[in-house]
């Protein structure tokens, strides 16, 4: 893993993103989350820390619709390396979300790390990844494509769409007090997730697939695209 990004590339729009809602706090990933830094005694085991959570939010019904090689299930060695190969491309951002409830109880204060480990697991409620694409013809504007996982325990509860509501509340008002440098959101699902896809119409996407059979006999693509253009 890198630690620092060379000067020379790119920098993210993303760097720093945090925001909440009201059952949810996100943020870029380093890790820092308070309830993760009581389980980790140094930088390094706080990464290791996140890695056994993460393992434990990357089940196979989670990762089903990613593509093959994302596709679970995870050990903590293998979930620390695909944070890793994330968080290594500059034009990448890794958010956690987790629940402001869950693991505010006396594991919190007792210094017994299984506990706070299990704290930590029970309270990631799920990620966001974010790719930032070059608008072409633009010198700065970028579109952002969104990505999203939820842990299966909070799958239902209406936190999907909590979660891409409050990414696109960041991305206005990241738009409002800087440069207009967030040009579109565009968001990628399978096209037998109704879910997914019913979650990004409800937040104002919009399909840009044609929808219509293929006219040179290719099989239609797997994946319907949405996007929410943020600035015309």
């Amino acid at each position: 893993m890198a630690d620092t990004v060379d000067s020379s590339l790119p920098a993210s729009i993303l760097h720093g993103c945090c925001f909440e809602t009201d059952r949810l706090l996100v943020q870029e990933f380093k890790p820092t989350f308070a309830r993760w830094h009581s389980a980790a005694e140094s930088k390094e085991h706080e990464f290791d820390v996140a890695s056994v959570v993460v393992a434990s939010l990357l089940t196979e019904e989670v990762t089903k619709p990613l593509p093959p090689h994302w596709q679970g299930p995870y050990s903590p060695d293998r979930a620390r390396q695909w944070m890793c190969d994330l968080i290594d491309e500059p034009m990448t951002t890794l958010l956690f979300a987790v629940s402001k409830e869950r693991g505010t109880g006396d594991t919190e204060r007792s210094g017994d790390e299984d506990d706070a480990l299990k704290m930590a697991s029970d309270s990631i409620v799920g990620l966001v990844i974010a790719f930032e694409l070059a608008v072409e013809g633009s010198g700065f504007q970028k579109d952002i494509r969104l990505g999203y996982l939820l842990s299966e325990r909070f799958w239902g509860q209406g936190f999907a769409s909590e979660l891409v509501r409050g990414f696109v509340s960041w991305c206005r008002q990241f738009n409002g007090t800087d440069t207009r440098q967030i040009a579109s959101i565009i968001g990628g699902v399978a096209r037998t997730n109704v879910a997914s896809k019913r979650v990004l119409v409800k937040n104002g996407f919009q399909s840009i697939s044609s929808g219509s059979p293929s006219t040179d006999g290719e099989d239609e693509p797997e994946e319907e695209e949405f996007h929410l253009q943020l600035i015309g």
